[in-house]
Order: C-alpha cells, then structure tokens, then sequence
C-alpha cells in the first residue's frame, strides 16, 4: 500500500503512522487533545496554529487518521473527539482614507526639502520634486559656461589634461637643461677668450719684444762716429715702420718694453709705438709714444702717480723723467702730444714725455693719458741709474 506518493511505503497492522515513519507525539497543551494512548492518530493538529505535528501542515492533506479496519471505521466514538478551532476574526478593515486635498493656488510659497529641491506647499505632498521650479531656481551664471569648462568633465578629460601637463613639463625641462648647457659653452668660452687675452697675448708680445730686443742690441753694438756721448741722440733718418729705436722702462709698473717707429695697428701691435711727428729721446719737445690697453703692455697704466720715474734708454745715453699729470680725455683730444701738451701754438722749451693707451681696460671710448718732464741725463757707459737699480 502506497500512502500519498511515496513509493513502496506499506503500513503494518499495527502501524497508524503517514508515510511510513514513526508518529510523533504531540506535547500537552491547553485547549489540545491529549496523546493518543493507542497510536491510533499518527499525526494531529493545534487547534490554535493549524500545525500538524510530525509534518508541516502544506505536506499534509487530511487531519484525521485513516482507518485501517471495518471495525474502526464501524465505531469512530471510540476515538476522542477533537475540539474545533475557535472561528478566526475577519480583518478590520482599514480607516477610510481622506480624499486627497486640491493643489495649492500659486500664490503659496513652495516648500524645500533638505536637497534643496522646490516641493509643493502641501504637508501631503512634500516628497514630490517640482522639476520646473528648480530648473527655475538655477542661477543665470551658472548657466553661462565656457565650452572648455563644460568639456572638463567629460570621461577621460583628466587623464588628458595630466598628459598635457606631463607634456608641458617635459618641455620646459628639456628647454633649460639646453639652454643651460648653452650657457655653461658661452661662458666657457669666455673664460677661454679671456684666458687667451691675458696670457695667451702676453705670451706672444713676450715673445715679440725678445726679438726686438734682439734687433736693438745688434744695431747698438755697430758704433756711430758722428754721434758724441754728450749730445741728445735722433732716430734715425726715416726709419722703417715697427723699427726698434728705444727701451722704455717704468719701474712703478715693473716692466720694460721696446719702442718701435710708427703707431699704426700693425706697428703697436706687439710694442708701444712712437709718433714720427714727436720729437726724439732726450730732444725738446714732446716724445710721444702710444701702446695697446693689454695685459701685457699698458694694462696698469692707470696705476702712475705725479713723481714716478720713466726711464728712457737708448744707445748712449739714459734719459730720466718724472710724472706731471695723470688725466683720461677724449679720442679726439690731439693736443696732448703737441710739442707743448694742450697748447698746439706753443713753441717748447724743455723735454717732455707723454704715452697713451686706452680707457677703460676692454674698451677704447676714452684715452688715458701720462705727462712726464725730463728730470736728467745719465750717460749708458756709467750703468744704469738709480731708478733702474744701479
């Protein structure tokens, strides 16, 4: 005997179990049928819940027992009876609803709720938007947005300004990392020019005067009949250009220089340079003599003071003069190497010495000019003077 679908579940005799398992005893409640002594109900209900007990009351389609014999089926009194549940209430129904009220007139001063949106001024209807108001509400400035703000926000527009940024910076590093490589060249190569104007040209002035000096002492050694010891000594008759004719010797300056003929460029190139229209060493007038603001020739020039020595020294004789003025004036100032200094009509009546360089050192829009008056003479045979160390 199958019993409700499951299959091959027979009851014994004995057995007024569902299913084919063993009853369950309900427990004692109030109001509930006591157990069954006999087994004969193997499944009772809670006349409070409905709960059938041993299964849930879905899987279970009659509450009563299903009699296994004529007999129990003859003389169902002998079972307990089991007390109907008490009638359930019907629900109460609900309050009747008030009629939604009308909308307000449009005088009445909308409601916010805590979004800031526009509500309806009705305490009922507060939770729904006025879409209109609010669009109303906006600001006019708000609305009047540039295009490259409004694109600010699209996807991706982030990522896009920080390539830009990365991009930007790039460029600026690159472009001074260049420049200052250009910069450190430039400046290298200053230091190199410079370099070259204060050592390189000295060293090869250097050289130069050495082979004037050279000149000089072999045209010094072959005598001259016609000069005596005693008299102040002439060039010679239209000397050649960059011709050596004198040693010019200043001992505030601790140097010494050849003095050529001539004072074109390539005559003062690598010595001072004298006037031919000036007068001679030791002679009356003016002996004038220009050299180059470098390094190596007139460079400290503007370190002379009134009473310093410049010693003149030629073949027989050595002629000593003394500074008398030490001023800077403009290129075009000619009269300075006048035979009078300053006064072109004068006539001379003394030797006089004047040398001009440049001013300022690296430039030439001025002159630098030193004045000096013959103080004596001493003659070469007797050595050199005082101011020479002899």
């Amino acid at each position: 005997m199958t019993i409700y679908g499951t299959p091959n579940a027979k009851r014994p005799a004995n057995d007024h179990s569902l299913y084919g398992r063993p009853p369950v005893e309900p427990p004692d409640e109030p109001g509930g049928r006591a157990p069954d002594p006999g087994g004969s109900s193997a499944a009772s209900r809670n006349p409070t819940t409905g709960t059938v007990y041993g299964r849930p009351a879905s899987f279970v389609r009659r509450t009563t027992a299903i009699p296994t014999s004529a007999a129990e089926a003859a003389a169902p009194s002998a079972r307990p009876s089991v007390t109907p549940p008490p009638p359930v209430p019907p629900p109460a129904s609900p309050p009747p609803m008030s009629p939604r009220p009308a909308s307000p007139p449009a005088a009445a001063t909308p409601q916010k709720d805590h979004r800031g949106g526009t509500l309806y001024g009705s305490p009922e209807t507060r939770l729904i938007p006025r879409v209109v108001e609010e669009t109303a509400l906006i600001p006019r400035a708000a609305l009047l947005v540039e295009p490259e703000a409004e694109s600010d926000v699209r996807p991706g527009r982030h990522a896009s300004r920080g390539s830009l940024r990365w991009l930007n910076e790039k460029m600026v590093r690159t472009s001074a990392t260049t420049l200052g490589e250009i910069m450190i060249t430039f400046g290298l190569v200053l230091l190199l020019f410079a370099a070259y104007e204060i050592w390189g040209k000295a060293a090869i002035i250097a050289d130069h005067q050495r082979d004037l000096d050279a000149q000089l002492n072999e045209e010094w050694q072959q005598a001259d009949p016609t000069v005596s010891p005693g008299a102040a000594e002439q060039p010679p008759q239209a000397p050649p250009p960059g011709w050596a004719i004198a040693r010019m010797h200043i001992p505030r300056l601790h140097n010494q220089w050849v003095v050529v003929e001539g004072v074109a460029t390539a005559d003062i190139k690598y010595a001072p340079g004298h006037y031919p229209e000036s007068a001679g060493p030791g002679q009356i007038g003016n002996f004038s003599v220009a050299g180059h603001r470098s390094p190596a020739i007139f460079w400290d020039l503007d370190k002379m003071r009134v009473g310093d020595a410049i010693v003149l020294e030629t073949r027989t004789s050595y002629y000593i003069y003394r500074v008398t003025a030490n001023k800077i004036v403009k290129p075009s100032a000619v009269e300075v190497v006048a035979p009078v200094p300053g006064d072109p009509g004068a006539t001379a009546t003394e030797p006089m010495l004047t040398i001009t360089t440049c001013n300022p050192k690296w430039d030439n829009y001025e002159r630098l000019i030193v004045h000096a008056k013959m103080e004596r003479r001493q003659p070469r045979a007797n050595g050199p003077p005082p101011e020479l160390g002899g």
